[in-house]
Formats: C-alpha cells, sequence, structure tokens
C-alpha cells in the first residue's frame, strides 16, 4: 500500500496560522500508515497482525474478523478472545433466518376448554407455561351439596326404601316403597274407607284387624299358637283322653282309658309301676329286665347261690365253677396276660422270629432270644444265667496257647498276668507296634478262604470302659512242591483288622474276632503263617495306654 505524503501542499491550501499544525498531524499519520505497511510497530498505531471485526475481508488484514462472513443470526462474544459468532435462539422461543421469533410448543392440547359440565385442568410449570390442558366433567358428591333436607342426601346416594321413608317427614307405615303394578300389602289399616278392587265386580269392605286368640289380616283370620286352652274344648267324659286310637293320621279322637292304667301313669317311678302292674317289690336300679339277651350289671346274687344248665354258684362268697360250658373265649373271657403258671407266656408281646427261653426263674415270664440270627448259625449255649445266642459253626479250629508262637522281636516275650496266678501272656507294648507269628498246615477239613476267622483272647489292667485296642493281621500261604520259597516273606500288603473293647473290670477276659481276606487263596495242606501285631500308634482306634495281655488265638473256618 503506498503512502503520499500531503504536508508539503498543506500552506498553500490552509491558514498559515494552522498550516504548520496540521501539516505535522498528516507527518504523523503517514509514518503510522507506512508502519503499518512495512509491519512494524509503533507504540501508538495497532499492528497489520492484530484482532479488527471488519464489515467484509481485507488482504491486508488477514487477522481480521468479517461480519459478512458469519452465518445470519444474532451475533454474539462466545468466548474471552472478542471472537464473534452468530447462533438462532433455542428454547422456549426460536428464531428464524429472518430473526422472527417463535415460542416453542409444550402443550399439544389445543382448543377451548370448560362447558355447562367441565372445568378446565391445566398444568403450568415453573416459567408460567401452560404444559397441559383437559376438559374434566363436574361429579359433585352427594354428601358436598349444602341446602338439603334431612335424610335426602343418603337417599340421594342409596335410593332405597327405608332411607326414602327417614327422607320424608309425614309418611305412616313402614316398609318398602309401592309401586302401582301388584303390590303387596302387609296387615294394612284402611280404616272405615271403602276401596273397589278395579276388574273385579265385587267391592270389599274393610274394617279394623281382629286383636286376640283370632287375628285378621284383610278377611284372613288366624288363631293364635297356644290361644285354645281345655278351657275352650268341649267337655269330655270320664276316662277319656284325645289322641289317635289308630296309626293313620287325621283328627284328633277320643279313647277310654282303664283305672289302672291311670294309676300306672299316675306311678312316679318305675319300681311304682312295676308294682301297680302286680309285680313283686322291686330290687336294683336301671331299665327292667326281659326273658331274651339281658346285661345285667353288677348284679348281687343271693347267698342260697343258683344253679342252671351250664353254671352252679354257691353263693354269694364262694363263687362258682363252669360245668358243661361251651366255651371260653381267652380273647373276650379272660383280662390281662396269662401268666407262666397258667399255661401264658407271662408276656404281652415276643420278638418276630425269635426263639423262646425259659425266665429267669421257673414261674418269670418267658424270654427272646435277643437276635435271630444269621443264615448258617447255629444256636449255642452261653452257660446257665444267660440265654443262647446264634454263633456261625466251626468247620474246623487250631488253637495256641500264649508261649506257642514264633517271637518275632527279641525285647518281645512272654509274661505273666501276675506273678501270683502264672498265666502266660503275650504283652503287646503300649506305644511301639510289636508282633507275633503263628505257624501250621491248614486242614483238610478246609473249604472257602472267605469264612476264615482268627480270634483272639486278651485283656489289660485298665478299668475304662472307654479304652481300645487295635490287632491288624496278615496271611501268608505256601504250597508243597510248588517251587515257592520258603526264606522270603510273602505277606498280605493289605492287613485285615480289629478293634477291641475293654470293660470296667480289671483284668476281664475280653475276645475280639478278625475276617481274614487272604491275598493268596490257600489249599488244605499248604503251610501257612499269621502275623498278628498290635497297631499301638493308631491315630483312633487304639487308647490304651498299657500293655494288652494275649492269652490265646484260634484260627477257624465259619460254616
Amino acid at each position: 500500500m503506498a503512502v503520499t505524503d500531503f504536508s508539503p501542499n498543506i500552506h498553500s491550501k490552509l491558514d498559515p496560522q494552522f498550516a504548520d499544525e496540521v501539516a505535522n498531524a498528516l507527518r504523523r499519520i503517514r509514518k503510522a500508515l507506512k508502519d503499518i505497511e512495512d509491519g512494524g510497530v509503533a507504540s501508538t498505531y495497532a499492528p497489520a497482525t492484530a484482532k479488527y471485526l471488519l464489515q467484509v475481508a481485507h488482504a491486508d488484514l488477514a487477522s481480521a474478523q468479517a461480519m459478512g462472513a458469519l452465518a445470519t443470526g444474532i451475533t454474539r462474544n462466545t468466548t474471552t478472545t472478542g471472537v464473534q459468532s452468530s447462533s438462532e435462539l433455542s428454547g422456549d422461543v426460536t428464531t428464524s433466518g429472518s430473526n422472527a421469533t417463535t415460542l416453542a410448543t409444550v402443550n399439544a392440547n389445543v382448543g377451548t376448554f370448560g362447558s355447562a359440565t367441565a372445568v378446565a385442568q391445566v398444568t403450568a410449570n415453573a416459567k408460567g407455561l401452560i404444559t397441559a390442558a383437559a376438559n374434566v366433567t363436574v361429579t359433585p358428591a352427594v354428601g358436598s351439596i349444602t341446602g338439603l333436607g334431612t335424610g335426602v342426601a343418603t337417599w340421594l346416594a342409596t335410593p332405597s326404601s327405608a332411607n326414602l321413608a327417614s327422607a320424608v317427614t309425614d309418611e305412616t307405615g313402614t316398609g318398602a316403597l309401592v309401586f302401582a303394578n301388584s303390590p303387596v300389602f302387609t296387615t294394612p289399616n284402611i280404616g272405615s274407607a271403602t276401596g273397589s278392587i278395579s276388574g273385579n265386580a265385587a267391592t270389599v269392605t274393610t274394617n279394623a284387624n281382629l286383636t286376640g286368640p283370632v287375628t285378621s289380616a284383610g278377611n284372613a283370620t288366624t288363631i293364635t299358637p297356644a290361644a285354645v286352652t281345655l278351657a275352650m274344648m268341649a267337655n269330655l267324659a270320664q276316662d277319656q283322653f284325645v289322641g289317635r286310637v289308630t296309626a293313620s293320621t287325621g283328627v284328633p279322637e277320643t279313647a277310654t282309658i282303664t283305672a289302672a292304667a291311670r294309676t300306672v301313669l299316675d306311678d312316679a317311678s318305675v319300681s311304682a309301676m312295676v308294682d301297680t302292674l302286680g309285680g313283686a317289690s322291686a330290687t336294683g336300679t336301671g331299665g327292667l329286665v326281659r326273658a331274651t339277651s339281658p346285661t345285667i350289671v353288677t348284679p348281687t346274687i343271693a347267698a342260697a347261690g343258683w344253679t342252671n344248665a351250664n353254671h352252679t354258684h354257691a353263693g354269694a362268697t364262694t363263687g362258682g365253677t363252669l360245668a358243661n360250658a361251651v366255651g371260653l373265649p381267652l380273647a373276650t373271657g379272660v383280662t390281662g396276660i396269662l401268666p407262666v403258671a397258667n399255661g401264658g407266656t407271662g408276656a404281652a408281646s415276643e420278638t418276630a422270629y425269635a426263639v423262646l427261653c425259659g425266665g429267669t426263674t421257673s414261674t418269670n415270664p418267658l424270654q427272646s432270644v435277643a437276635s435271630v440270627g444269621s443264615a448258617g448259625q447255629v444256636l449255642m449255649s452261653n452257660g446257665a444265667g444267660a440265654l443262647p445266642t446264634f454263633q456261625g459253626s466251626r468247620r474246623w479250629t487250631l488253637q495256641w496257647d500264649a508261649p506257642a508262637v514264633d517271637m518275632t522281636d527279641t525285647a518281645f516275650a512272654v509274661h505273666s498276668i501276675v506273678t501270683t496266678t502264672l498265666r502266660p501272656c503275650i504283652a503287646f507294648d503300649q506305644t511301639t507296634d510289636e508282633s507275633i507269628v503263628l505257624s501250621g498246615v491248614v486242614p483238610s477239613e478246609f473249604v472257602d478262604s472267605t469264612k476264615l476267622r482268627v480270634r483272639l483272647i486278651y485283656c489289660a489292667s485298665t478299668t475304662t470302659a472307654a479304652d481300645d485296642v487295635r490287632f491288624d493281621v496278615v496271611t501268608e500261604f505256601r504250597t508243597p512242591g510248588a517251587g515257592e520259597a520258603m526264606n522270603a516273606d510273602n505277606y498280605d500288603a493289605t492287613p485285615d483288622s480289629v478293634t477291641g473293647t475293654f470293660s470296667t473290670t480289671a483284668y476281664a477276659a475280653m475276645e475280639a474276632t478278625v475276617t481274614l481276606t487272604p491275598a493268596t487263596t490257600p489249599a488244605a495242606g499248604d503251610a501257612f503263617r499269621i502275623k498278628v501285631t498290635r497297631d499301638a500308634n493308631h491315630a483312633t482306634d487304639d487308647s490304651l495306654a498299657q500293655d494288652c495281655l494275649v492269652v490265646g488265638f484260634e484260627l477257624y473256618e465259619v460254616i
């Protein structure tokens, strides 16, 4: 942009008095414009890069904002930088391109509200704008209406005959409201007036209703219940009563009653009636006794007694004896439990399928064996003073006393239970697992390896029934001629076990039986070894805190 200096021509155009001042001003303007043109910065002039608002864009002011470039609308400052923008109004009031404003629609239900039977119901928001409008029919509650007579509001709300009668003040009579067609009147009092019945040739005249023993309702009369007394009845002849002499129904009749019958009816008790009818003086109480199947309750037999074909009763105190009795039912003829002395069991019930044994004495009730046993077991005596029990019968048995054992522990020795009895025993330690080995030959009677048992008889000095002891048993069988080496062990890997218990009596003999399940199936004639070990360190099944004394061992096969 070229800047022209007009200051030399100022003197020829202006009054000399002001020429110098105007020239200086023009020079300052020229210098400012020159600085802008050159991109320089003066302390009193804005640079070309400064922000400007222009009507239209100009190439020399690149940083200027042209108002003509803004969209149609209202100009506003939207940031702190002063940059202008344009937009249209929104919300409740909106604008178009021509800046015409429009109110937003907040209620789509438009029209006229309110009528003779409805009122306008409107909803306004916080800005005072009506957001909803509707017609609501006015249905005021009857109770809200004032100025009505007493009971009228109640009748309007519930229009019953009773409420209508309460609402009016000059009604007569009671009951329901009467309409023209076929009304039903109950005991109306027409008075002295006459009324004609439409459609009927007759004219009915009705006076006041009858009262007393005979009443009337209209022309219908009724005899009041209990109004007819004996005094109103016709006189009856002597020894006559009113009733029916036949079984049919009908008009009451008179019948003749005898003097004796009158006396019986006058008697106050059955006993007096019996006497009146010619019987002897009555004894006892209750009903009359007849010949066929009478039931006599607690009769007293006279001292002389009585006799009939089947029974002789000697007297009141000596009782009687049945003779020629056809039977005595035990279910009803005998009460209580039939004792042993009279041929009974002395017991009310017995165990199903159990064996009956004698009582604890010769006359005490019979006893049932506690268990019915299992198939193949036999009933074995347990000696005097005890009931027998079912036990497995032994096909064969081998027994060892305490000393007749192979000791596998040099520290494990044969002991005596107490020094005074000199009864030998094997003392199993209370803390260290110790074993003994029983050896022998399988008998020729052997049949089934699943029925082999080992029984141990043992004791201890404990007096605590809660103590127990754990025994583990393993077996080894060698068949002669089968090439099996005898210099090496071949015991079962998994032992068969049993937990033995104790009583509260010190050194009481106890027994425990182990069912063997040998890994090698034995045969008759095999050499065998049975290793019995006390598992003294077992976590739960060996609580005996002392030596366990075993006095005998038995190997057997059950049937």
